[in-house]
This record gives structure tokens, sequence and C-alpha cells, in this order.
């Protein structure tokens, strides 16, 4: 036993020896091996460098601008497009790439879907504003899918299935289009005679800044498509924001939006409808047009809420600022935290 005791002792001694030994002789190997250890560590948090952003910006904007020239529901701004791409991969590249919580997905197009950090919206002009609110909603981005929009052969009285308050862009992205609104206003009238078609953020934005400058644009497309029944959505909601007697007298309004209406609130898409529309329209932009120092009037939001209603909330009458006829579809919509 004392044998077998003082032999193994002697093996370890000479292990480590042995160790100590090859310890020595390979210390710049050994030291090399635990420096490319350490540095690697920050690679695999962030395998983007800071000094690579000019370059990364550069690589992927023509992708980019491709993009955008594909997509046929949403209107991108011809003027400054470029200028709004290069700030939103930056941002995106620093922000997410840099700090490691993101990767690159080459098939994808993740700075379109980024909300800009705080720093970074505060620097931007009311060009650059304009064009960042038209192709990155921050609140529909945040709520993908929650936001349905109502479509059939019908005229209704609201685009979404929320409440009258279009739930498209964040509050920081509100405030900003409505303190700038004459600017806005101006970059639409510039826009418009470059669409090929109306899309969803350029009428949620017509309707969100009650944009009866733009009414003879929208019965002059009406000419050419006289069955586009989300353009007469977009007048009867500028109408009802704005107001308008007339069109508060009308029978149109009645259903839309009186005592017994609700959100999916809507009217026949037949000639009789459509004519009334165009007519109250025309006559809501003479009048406004007319009235010098003209002020909007302030259209009051129900506040959003961030959780989905409880299946209590949605069986009974919900108050809204309509009152409690105009009850809650069900939505659902997923709890967020918008990233600022």
């Amino acid at each position: 036993m004392l044998y077998c005791s003082q032999c193994s002792v002697n093996v370890l001694t000479m292990l480590a020896s042995s160790f100590v030994d090859f310890f020595k002789k390979r210390m710049s190997y050994v030291l090399f091996l635990a420096l490319l250890l350490v540095c690697s560590l920050p690679m695999c948090h962030g395998q983007y460098k800071l000094k690579d952003s000019t370059k990364f910006i550069n690589d992927q904007l023509p992708r980019y601008l491709g993009r955008m020239g594909k997509i046929k529901s949403i209107n991108y701004p011809l003027g400054g497009r470029e200028a709004i791409l290069r700030i939103l991969l930056k941002d995106y590249y620093v922000y997410r790439l840099v700090s490691g919580e993101d990767s690159m997905d080459r098939e994808r197009y993740p700075a379109l879907w980024n909300s800009l950090s705080i720093q970074t919206f505060k620097t931007l002009n009311t060009r650059d504003m304009f064009s960042y609110c038209m192709l990155a909603p921050e609140f529909e981005m945040q709520n993908c899918g929650s936001l349905g929009r109502l479509k059939g052969q019908y005229i209704f009285g609201v685009y979404y299935r929320g409440d009258i308050p279009l739930e498209y862009w964040s509050n920081r992205q509100l405030v900003a289009l409505h303190g700038s609104r004459d600017s806005v206003v101006r970059y639409m009238d510039q826009m418009w005679p470059t669409l090929d078609f109306i899309g969803e953020n350029t009428k949620d934005l017509a309707v969100e800044l009650m944009m009866w400058e733009l009414i003879p644009k929208v019965l002059d497309k009406l000419v050419l498509a006289p069955t586009d029944n989300d353009l007469y959505a977009l007048l009867v909601q500028i109408m009802m924001r704005l107001k308008f007697k007339p069109f508060e007298d009308s029978a149109i309004y009645e259903q839309l939006y009186g005592p017994t209406s609700y959100i999916g609130s809507r009217i026949e898409s037949n000639a009789e409808n459509r004519n009334d529309i165009m007519k109250l329209a025309r006559e809501c932009f003479e009048t406004l047009n007319t009235s010098p120092g003209f002020q909007l009037p302030t259209y009051i939001k129900r506040e959003r809420f961030l959780d989905p209603p409880s299946s209590r909330e949605l069986s009974g009458g919900m108050s809204t600022s309509k009152g409690p006829d105009w009850k809650w579809k069900k939505v659902e919509l997923h709890h967020y935290k918008l990233k600022l």
C-alpha cells in the first residue's frame, strides 16, 4: 500500500514537472492563444466596427432603393429618399449591428423596420422627418398584423378596425407631423404628381392632418378611378374631422358617424353616394379656401391601450370619444414597448 502511494506521488510529480517545462517552452504560443480568445469575445457580440459604417451604407443603399421601388401599397417620397435611407442605414448599423443586438440578413431589409434612436430622431430636419414617417410608421412596426384595414365593396367611415384615431404612427411622430403641418402639406403637394397610386400611408396622413388642401387632387384622382372606395373614405374622414357643417347635416354623416353608428359603419358605393361625397368635398374645399385664418378644429383621440381588452370589456359597450354607441370590434393587439 505504501509502495503504491509513493508511486502515485512520483507520477504526479513527473507530470507536474513536464507541464511546467512545456508551459515555459510554449509561453509565447499559450499567450497568443489566450489573446486570440479574448479578442474574439467582442466579435461574438458585435461583429461590425463603427468605422465601417460608410462602407456598409454604400454597399446596402442600391439594394434598399431597389426594394422601395417594388412596394405597391405605400408611397415613398422621391425627394430626399436617398438622404433618409442613409440616415436609417447608419442608425441601424450603429445601434443594432455594432452593439451586437442584431445580425445582418441580406435577404431582408431590417433598416426599414427599425425605429430611429432618440438622438437621431431629434436631429432630423423637417424634410427628413416627413420622409421617415412615410417610410417607417413606428406604431405599425411594433404591432405588425394588428391593424386590420377595412376593405370591401363599401365606403367605410374609418380605415381601421380600431377606433377613429389612426393607429399608424408613434406619438413622437404624430407630434412632429402636427407641429410641421404646413411643411408636410407642401411636401405632399410636391409628391402628388409623382404618384402612380395613392398609398395607404398617404391616405392615412391626409386624414391625420385633415388635409383639406388636397381635396381637389383627390377629386381629380376619382375622375380617373371613380370606384376607388378608399378615396371616398378619405374625403368623408377629412370632412368629419373638420366638423364641416353641411356634411354633418347629411344622410351620409348620419349613417357613418351618427348615434347608431359603430366602427364598421358603411354605406353603399353607388353613384348617388359617390356623387354626394364629391359634391360635399368640393364645397368643403371652396369654403375653407376662401376663409383666411381658418383654424383646424381639435380632434380628440382616445388614448391607445397597450394590452388587448379583456373578454368582459369586449362583450359590453365601451365608451370612446364618440360615446357608448361606438362599440369595439375585437382586434388582437400585442403588448409593445416602443424603441425610442
